[in-house]
């Protein structure tokens, strides 16, 4: 009889492991931090061999070879402001692109879905996808005036949107803190793979470099 029990046993952890992490409930989401396209150069590989969907938003598509992206996220905003604005060519190499307008589907798992930022759009989006593993890097929503972007240096760029203006530190913080709450609740596993300062309050994910 206990054997029996331990091998159900087994069985139902098997099932919810292959369940929570199949190749299917993978995700990278990549931002535009100034070291991402250093971070992408050097580690995007071992996210694609180990069966990870690649996500990027706004101008962080410039830094993935258009065939790997899963699912281009963009503001309602980027077509006429961002400073990377794919052609209707590359537009038709990413696998599907998902635009944001103010007012999301995801809208009732804000704390204030009055003022939000596109990571918190993208988070709760995938939230809804749960159970699911999401890994993080370039969305430390750290803000300084020498540059918040992988193309700040640019003459064409036009990084301007810093979160902390629209939401206050408090607020901002808030927000990071209940993506998090709402994150284990709907058993949505995250890690953040930063190699720098973060405001995000997700644990460091290192399994690629090991």
């Amino acid at each position: 009889m206990k054997s029996w029990v331990l091998l159900l046993s087994v069985l139902i952890i098997v099932v919810i492991r292959s369940y929570f992490f199949s190749p299917s409930n993978k995700y990278l989401i990549i931002g535009s931090a100034p070291y991402v396209k250093e971070w992408v150069r050097d580690n995007l590989s071992w996210f694609v061999e180990n069966n990870y969907k690649i996500v990027v938003f706004n101008n962080s598509w410039k830094l993935v070879d258009l065939p790997l992206i899963h699912k281009w996220h963009h503001s309602d905003n980027h077509l006429s402001a961002g400073t990377f604005v794919p052609t209707t060519d590359e537009k038709r190499s990413m696998n599907a692109i998902q635009q944001h307008m103010d007012t999301d589907t995801s809208n009732h798992l804000y704390k204030n879905p009055t003022k939000t930022t596109m990571f918190c759009n993208i988070m709760y989006y995938y939230i809804h996808k749960h159970p699911c593993e999401i890994v993080i890097v370039g969305c430390d929503m750290m803000y300084s005036k020498s540059g918040d972007t992988f193309y700040s240096h640019l003459k064409t760029s036009k990084a301007s949107n810093d979160p902390i203006l629209r939401l206050g530190e408090k607020g901002l913080n808030d927000e990071l803190d209940h993506c998090y709450d709402m994150c284990k609740k709907y058993a949505v596993i995250v890690h953040n793979a930063s190699v720098e300062k973060t405001r995000l309050p997700f644990p460091r994910f290192t399994d690629h470099l090991r």
